[in-house]
């Protein structure tokens, strides 16, 4: 079996914070701003972090702009938010984490140093034009026990979400399943073959998609379909057989 990279561990916990935050989104609005930078710095799409927090992409792209005052709020959950920048991103500068995060160089800079206390981070330190510049790099095996914990910690934290099935053609299954892995977390895909399923007409892509509402869900679904569609280079709309929502799940359950 195939252990996740620290990038894709990341990745992992970006998309459960994003979750959370958004589950979270009344009593914490502050907070989804940062995960959000963070996400987009860590190289998850736009459409993916609209189906993790259960945001429109306009929302999503307008949270990356909103100015937060208050310091506290800003800076909740930064230093996960840097761990996570910095398992995508490699070794970074305060000035190059900030222009990402947005939390402001001094509160950047400290959490760094706090991280590098508790063995987290290494400062690399190195010359140019006769002054110092100082990069911090993450110290893998701890980044790695510390992204587990978090993820333990929300292990349990669950929103609601809409199901979506997507129509599949015989040979679009094996490229999909592909771009699903890539792009999708494990737990929030499935390809259901057609015999599974007496009501469908072809195999089917399975999707979490977290939204307010079903309009939003089915604009989500649309566009992180062009995602995996461009990835297993398949050049077609979605085909969507049904959106499930929440409630008709609690209902079954």
């Amino acid at each position: 079996m195939r252990h996740p990279s620290i990038r894709e561990l990341a990745q992992t916990l970006l998309r459960r914070e994003l979750e959370v935050a958004g589950d979270e989104r009344r009593r914490y609005r502050d907070r989804l701003p940062l995960f959000v930078r963070a996400s987009k710095g860590a190289g998850l799409p736009m459409v993916e972090v609209a189906r993790s927090s259960g945001l429109s992409r306009k929302a999503a792209y307008d949270a990356i702009e909103r100015q937060i005052e208050d310091v506290h709020d800003r800076t909740w959950g930064l230093d996960l938010a840097l761990i996570t920048l910095l398992a995508a991103r490699g070794a970074m500068s305060v000035e190059a984490a900030d222009s990402v995060l947005k939390a402001g160089p001094i509160e950047i800079w400290r959490q760094l140093e706090r991280l590098t206390n508790g063995g987290i981070v290494h400062r690399l330190a190195g010359g140019h034009a006769g002054q110092t510049l100082v990069h911090y790099v993450l110290d893998e095996e701890a980044a790695v026990v510390a992204i587990a914990r978090r993820l333990e910690d929300i292990r349990g934290v669950r929103a609601d979400s809409y199901s979506v099935y997507y129509a599949l053609a015989p040979d679009e299954i094996a490229p999909i399943r592909e771009a699903a892995r890539e792009t999708v977390r494990d737990d929030e895909w499935d390809v259901i073959p057609l015999g599974n399923n007496t009501a469908a007409k072809t195999d089917e892509l399975a999707m979490v998609v977290r939204a307010p509402d079903r309009r939003t869900a089915l604009e989500t679904a649309e566009d992180l379909w062009q995602v995996l569609a461009k990835h297993a280079d398949i050049a077609r709309g979605a085909l969507i057989t049904q959106i499930i929502d929440p409630r008709v799940l609690r209902a079954a359950a």
